[in-house]
């Protein structure tokens, strides 16, 4: 929640920072801090007088952090990283409002109280609906830097470039550049989303790219989504994870994992690497027919 009119962060601020997006920095008091995380979800709401509402959305870039209290009442106070996707101007354009927060989400405080609240599971999806409905009823030519800022959506020359600096310095086993193998898969893709799934398939796995900072860097969040089924988290066992993006049903999942394997099957043959290709081997029959 942010209230212009008590909080130390004022409306000039709010348009410095929108003048030098995506380059400006954002961190918030957080009243729950203790359930807040890197990599969460975040909607700030301007509250008081004039147009209230939903003026931002993004994600956490840290965990908390304990920092100086801003009101002066010297109370300990916890702040966090953001890194916003979209901010709205209260004052030069229509954001999503109040009346209509309390209207679809009626059993949670939208006009006050702490800021850095957690919302329930379905609370959290009831409004991710709201705001994609509001956002596709937006012009782009209000995206100008005064009335309204978003990050740009990756072009696939993008996510080669993201891939290329991610993988820089890695070899495989045949000492080859890694990149070679997230071009390879990328290059089969048939449309914009297959192929920027394909660059990218690998690199939150296995270089220090995270998810949000993929987002940050204009990868559509449905492709993200797609991303972290790809994802091998080495907790979960190869096959299992296998089966758990045939489980998806996710079109693009399945098409870029089959991409994936037929590649490292290839230069795993012509590499000698036996023991690698008996594992895709197996993880190609379980997903090859499966659409």
């Amino acid at each position: 929640m942010w209230n212009p009119s008590i909080s130390s962060y004022t409306m000039d601020d709010l348009e410095y920072e929108m003048e030098d997006f995506p380059y400006s920095n954002f961190d918030w008091s957080i009243w729950e801090h203790k359930k807040a995380h890197e990599e969460e979800r975040f909607f700030l709401v301007c509250v008081g007088e004039g147009n209230t509402g939903v003026i931002m959305s993004g994600y956490f870039s840290s965990d908390p952090w304990e920092g100086e209290d801003w009101s002066g009442k010297n109370r300990k106070v916890f702040y966090i990283d953001m890194e916003p996707d979209y901010i709205f101007h209260p004052e030069k354009t229509d954001i999503l409002t109040t009346n209509q927060l309390m209207t679809t989400i009626p059993d949670f405080n939208w006009s006050g109280g702490h800021s850095g609240v957690l919302l329930t599971d379905e609370q959290s999806q009831k409004l991710e609906n709201l705001w994609e409905e509001f956002l596709s009823s937006v012009e782009d030519s209000i995206y100008d830097n005064e009335s309204a800022c978003r990050i740009q959506s990756a072009t696939i020359e993008d996510a080669i470039r993201i891939a290329t600096d991610a993988h820089e310095n890695q070899k495989d086993l045949d000492g080859k550049p890694v990149v070679f193998h997230a071009l390879a898969v990328g290059l089969k893709g048939r449309n914009r989303e297959e192929m920027i799934t394909g660059f990218l398939h690998d690199v939150v796995e296995d270089t220090d790219e995270t998810f949000v900072s993929l987002l940050m860097r204009g990868v559509d969040c449905p492709i993200v989504k797609t991303l972290q089924i790809l994802t091998h988290n080495k907790n979960i066992d190869y096959y299992d994870y296998i089966q758990n993006i045939i489980d998806s049903k996710n079109p693009i999942a399945i098409y870029i994992k089959k991409a994936d394997l037929q590649h490292n099957l290839e230069r795993g043959r012509a590499g000698g690497h036996w023991k690698q290709v008996a594992k895709h081997e197996k993880a190609w029959e379980m997903i090859k027919d499966i659409e």
